[in-house]
C-alpha cells in the first residue's frame, strides 16, 4: 500500500465548498456564494477546541477537516458537511516533498 492510498483511506467522508464571490450591494452586506459546488475527500471529526482566529479573537470550533485538496479555499467559503454548514475559522496547507500536499480547516457550526 502506498503513502497516497494509506492516506486517502483515512477519508472517508466528503465536503463540499461554494466558493465566496462578493458581499451584497443592497445596503445588508449579506454574502454572495458561486453556484458552483466543489467536493473533496475529507476525514472530519467533531471535537472542540479552543483556538485564535485570523482576527485575532478566541473561538472555539466544533469540527476538524483534513481535506485531500489543495485548492484555494478562502476563509469566507461555506462548508457543507452531512447536510450542515459551518463557518471556516482556520485554514493550514500542509506539504510534504513535493509541494502541496493537503488542507487542514477548523470549523465552527
Amino acid at each position: 500500500m502506498s503513502f497516497e492510498t494509506g492516506f486517502l483511506d483515512l477519508m472517508p467522508a466528503t465536503v463540499t465548498r461554494n466558493a465566496f464571490t462578493k458581499r451584497a450591494n443592497d445596503g445588508y452586506g449579506g454574502p454572495s456564494f458561486s453556484t458552483a459546488v466543489s467536493s473533496y475527500r475529507a476525514r472530519v471529526v467533531q471535537s472542540p477546541l479552543l483556538i485564535q482566529n485570523a482576527q485575532g479573537m478566541e473561538v472555539v470550533v466544533t469540527h476538524t477537516a483534513w481535506l485531500a485538496t489543495t485548492a484555494s479555499i478562502q476563509p469566507e467559503d461555506k462548508i457543507t458537511y452531512l447536510g450542515s454548514t459551518y463557518q471556516i475559522q482556520e485554514i493550514g496547507r500542509f506539504p510534504d516533498d513535493q509541494g502541496g500536499h493537503h488542507t487542514r480547516l477548523r470549523l465552527r457550526g
